[in-house]
């Protein structure tokens, strides 16, 4: 916050609900960096929900980018050039570590406009003032969870002591479990991010026996097998592997010096021409490939993650570190999916509450309502696939049908009242006029009852006549009719003018009448609700039948996917013990070369031994040759006076 000069206090919110006030910056995570995550000061890691609910508005991909390493190491200055900026993250001078937690910068992708990119900058590891390797660890761990592409930021060379530093790696599978019913590792490929290396300082020529290589094919140099022995090789090799087999999408980057001299302590200040022209080739590389190439985060069927999603995971993992527990990858996925499906449940009955609102009621016949129904709940089933995650048994999916199906039940009940109800006041407006005739006894006179009758079925006409009654129409007159059946009674039995003869044959008139018309209607019902019937029927099987070929589509899709993994995961096993086995074939022929050489060796120092005796014997032949010799002067005098070789040896020795 101090380099931008904006604080505030923001409300941290863990697990179990506990607020802590921690400054980061005032201003939104689209506008610059902030804090997400942090120590509180109990030591246990804290998010700040305000950041959070900032990401979860995001409805594109997210691109997340984190950047981890050792402190003082550069690393902000990478992501803020990720970020098309030269300033943002903030870049240290001094030996203190600049970064705290995990900070994020959410920015429009510069390539992909279906995507957010969300960078984190997390705290610089190793910091011995710390103290905490466990706190490193967490970080470290955060950002493999968090992110479709880690970056590890390190100086220098790819080295034994580069990699002595990368131990967090071997503890963080320690530090996750991929399932609650697995402590295996073996399948962290499947949701560790791409992993890409960036030396900074480079400043070696990339050439193996001569032969120069690219970056990458150095990286993979580093990760290769030691033949070394002892308990130290064994220990790299297992890093060695360990990178090799959680990361095997990879990739490296290396980059020479900026700047030269103290001008390196104000580099957030300078412009590409004030670089060094080789490191800004490499940056631009660095830049283009992270645009172009790195994918944003994924669910293993392809679903890619919002930003309401994302949320959902930095909470759970972060949860289960405050809670002491072990992240588990599942678990989150299964807590985000659940949400994410209780969304899309919601949304998709929202949208098919929404279009049956637009229905008119009442609707001239069932037929017409239950169409507005089936494309109304195809509407929503679209709507729940785009939004659904992970729903492979289908719960999620039966529980909006059934949702569904219930407002539907309620739709055909408030479609009958309001059909009901017009009917009701068609009814009450044409038979006005026979109630007031009833009213002034005008039924009761000579001819009344023929008369009634004649206005009976003229008013059966009017009625018949009306439209947008509704599915109800014919019930309600039929309710309707028997309401008034002691009233025509009362006028058949008031008119003066017929006979009892002519009242029975009337009444049985009347009561056949009534008879056929509730025979015909009640045939009309039966042919209706037949038609309803094997309308249904033929909707449902469609939608069984569109049901079962998404659902065929999508475990086939599925069964491709996992088979595309497990050849890859053969494949990439195959390589791996193609080349341990090339490794102990040269280890084979080194031992054999080094044994051939030893007897070389041996056989040229027993040559020179035996020449250095015979030299030896003949040396001391010669000298005992020449003892004899001079013992053999000693022993016989010489001749001319006794002067023998002993007295002449005697005299040269005294000098005379």
């Amino acid at each position: 916050a101090e380099y931008m000069g904006h604080t505030r206090k923001a409300d941290h919110i863990g697990n179990n609900g506990s607020q802590t006030n921690i400054t980061t910056m005032s201003l939104s995570v689209f506008n610059q960096p902030v804090c997400l995550i942090s120590q509180d000061p109990s030591g246990k890691l804290s998010v700040d929900s305000r950041v959070l609910e900032e990401l979860a508005s995001v409805q594109e991909h997210m691109n997340v980018v984190t950047i981890a390493g050792l402190y003082r190491t550069g690393k902000s200055y990478l992501l803020t050039r990720l970020a098309g900026q030269y300033r943002g993250f903030p870049l240290g001078s001094t030996i203190e570590s600049k970064t705290k937690g995990i900070w994020a910068w959410c920015v429009s992708h510069p390539v992909n406009k279906k995507q957010k990119l969300l960078l984190l900058d997390t705290e610089g590891l190793g910091d011995i003032r710390k103290g905490d390797r466990d706190h490193d660890v967490q970080i470290f761990t955060l950002a493999a969870l968090l992110s479709s592409t880690l970056i590890y930021n390190t100086f220098g060379a790819f080295d034994r002591d580069a990699l002595e530093k990368l131990q967090f790696i071997t503890e963080m599978s320690n530090k996750i479990r991929s399932s609650t019913a697995s402590d295996s590792d073996d399948d962290f490929d499947m949701f560790l991010p791409k992993f890409i290396l960036a030396l900074r300082d480079f400043d070696l020529d990339l050439e193996i026996d001569g032969k120069e290589i690219s970056e990458d094919e150095y990286l993979e140099h580093c990760l290769a097998v030691d033949n070394g022995a002892g308990e130290k090789a064994k220990q790299f090799n297992d890093l060695r592997m360990r990178l090799r087999k959680y990361f095997r999408n990879r990739k490296c980057f290396v980059f020479t010096r900026p700047v030269g001299g103290k001008r390196i302590k104000r580099l957030e200040q300078l412009t590409d021409t004030d670089l060094e022209e080789e490191f800004v080739e490499s940056t631009t590389n660095f830049l283009r490939y992270v645009h172009n190439h790195c994918e944003p985060m994924k669910l293993n069927n392809g679903t890619c993650l919002n930003g309401r999603m994302y949320v959902n995971l930095v909470m759970s993992y972060v949860d289960a570190i405050r809670n002491g527990t072990i992240p588990c990858v599942q678990s989150a996925l299964d807590s985000m999916a659940m949400i994410e499906n209780e969304k899309a449940v919601d949304a998709s009955v929202a949208m098919y509450t929404e279009l049956m609102i637009g229905v008119v009621l009442p609707t001239p016949d069932e037929q017409t309502l239950l169409q507005a129904h089936t494309q109304a709940k195809d509407r929503s089933f679209e709507r729940f696939t785009e939004l659904s995650v992970m729903d492979d048994s289908g719960f999620y999916k039966n529980e909006s049908d059934e949702i569904i199906m219930e407002k539907y039940v309620l739709v055909l009940s408030k479609n009958q009242a309001e059909s009901r109800t017009r009917c009701n006041q068609v009814i009450e407006h044409l038979y006005q006029q026979i109630k007031t005739n009833v009213k002034d006894k005008l039924y009761t006179a000579k001819d009344g009852y023929t008369q009634f009758m004649k206005d009976k079925e003229t008013f059966l006409r009017n009625y018949e006549a009306q439209e947008n009654l509704g599915v109800m129409k014919k019930e309600a007159i039929l309710q309707f009719m028997d309401s008034i059946k002691d009233q025509e009674k009362m006028i058949l039995q008031a008119s003066e003018e017929l006979t009892e003869k002519e009242k029975e044959i009337e009444a049985a008139r009347i009561k056949q009448e009534r008879e056929a018309e509730r025979a015909r209607l009640a045939e009309e019902r039966e042919r209706e609700a037949a038609e309803q019937i094997n309308q249904l029927k033929i909707t449902y099987d469609n939608e069984r039948k569109q049901l079962e070929e998404r659902f065929a589509k999508d475990m086939e899709e599925h069964r491709k996917f996992l088979q595309d993994i497990e050849l890859k995961r053969n494949e990439e096993l195959q390589k791996l013990q193609e080349e341990m086995k090339q490794a102990n074939i040269a280890h084979k022929q080194d031992m054999i070369e080094m044994n051939k050489n030893m007897m070389e060796r041996m056989e040229n120092a027993h040559r020179k031994e035996m020449e250095m005796r015979e030299e030896y014997e003949k040396k001391r032949e010669e000298r005992e040759k020449a003892h004899r010799q001079e013992l053999k002067e000693m022993n016989n005098p010489g001749k001319g006076g006794g002067g023998g070789g002993f007295w002449r040896k005697v005299g040269k020795f005294f000098g005379f």
